[in-house]
């Protein structure tokens, strides 16, 4: 799915933060992905390169709306991928005043300010400015992948950043929202990933991308489907066997997290497809969506995270055993 970064970046552009902390919370994901700090004849600068008119437009709207200055666009061609692309650039007295905002400078321990290539706790210091960097993050060097039909890998959702610091600082702000995401490094730049279908679940339900999460789900279905069409085809009795065994896994894994007293502590939404598994143990997954009101795919979001936190506990179990 070529366009699926596209998707993304667009259902982003429309969950943009209301209040200047989360705004300076994207702007500074935007210099830290797609930017960088440029010295001309004209003094200190910045500029950010992107692919995409509307992320241009809004980079541009941030910029002036929080520091007051006028970005240059120009469009320019990426010769290795045959891609037009826009740099957006600002040279200016308030360049390094803007910067500072976007905390890519910080005081020193000797007062002065320096450059600092982590992410400081200011710019992510509530919610919604940790929403919203993740969200700008991605918009300014983040992209995701599907697997094709019939393949056995093929889940892949990254952000690139251009220092390690950088790049650790937002794995540890992905770990706080129970996203746990790889590092490598790549040429020059360092690369924040997500290789499973749980795991990019996960991301789009904590970033609100609820019609990417639609399109994974369809797409997960439909992989499985693919990969197991002549079984179903061949034996519908097994297949209803499958889906009695997938059940009763569900209902022990559940039982299990409530006896771990790990049930109530769990999310509404959870705990809701959590009670209505116990209540009807042979229903189908759509069945239960039709009970809860919700869609199928939703479910089986929520039920591969009952099922993800039911593993992580015979784990925890595990280990607690081997060190007894």
């Amino acid at each position: 799915m070529a366009n699926f970064t596209s998707e993304i970046k667009k259902e982003f552009l429309h969950k943009k933060p209301r209040g200047n902390a989360g705004k300076t919370a994207i702007f500074s994901a935007f210099v830290r992905t797609g930017g960088c700090i440029s010295f001309t004849r004209e003094g200190l600068g910045f500029f950010l390169v992107t692919e995409s008119e509307k992320i241009a437009e809004y980079y541009i709207a941030l910029a002036e709306e929080l520091f007051g200055i006028s970005c240059v666009p120009h469009a320019a061609e990426d010769k290795l991928r045959g891609k037009a692309k826009l740099t957006v650039e600002y040279n200016g007295d308030k360049a390094f005043d803007a910067l500072v905002g976007a905390g890519v400078f910080e005081r020193g321990a000797g007062g002065n300010y320096e450059l600092y290539t982590g992410i400081p706790a200011r710019i992510i210091a509530d919610e919604e400015s940790r929403l919203a960097y993740i969200r700008g993050a991605f918009l300014g060097g983040g992209s995701c992948t599907l697997p094709r039909a019939g393949a056995k890998t093929g889940y892949h959702l990254e952000f690139v950043f251009a220092h390690e610091q950088t790049a650790r600082d937002f794995a540890a702000l992905l770990a706080d929202s129970q996203l746990i995401a790889k590092i490598i490094p790549r040429k020059e730049s360092f690369v924040v990933y997500l290789a499973s279908l749980a795991a990019i679940s996960d991301f789009f339900a904590v970033t609100g991308a609820e019609n990417a999460l639609e399109t994974l789900n369809a797409t997960a279905e439909a992989r499985e489907e693919v990969n197991n069409s002549n079984r179903v085809n061949n034996c519908f009795v097994g297949n209803m066997d499958r889906t009695a065994t997938a059940a009763a896994k569900q209902c022990i894994a559940i039982g299990a997290l409530q006896a771990a007293g790990i049930l109530p502590r769990l999310e509404e939404e959870l705990r809701l497809v959590a009670a209505a598994r116990l209540k009807d143990r042979e229903a189908s997954l759509s069945e239960l969506a039709d009970k809860l009101g919700c869609s199928k795919s939703c479910i089986n979001h929520r039920m591969r995270r009952l099922m993800e936190l039911y593993r992580d506990l015979k784990e925890e179990d595990k280990e607690q055993k081997k060190e007894q």
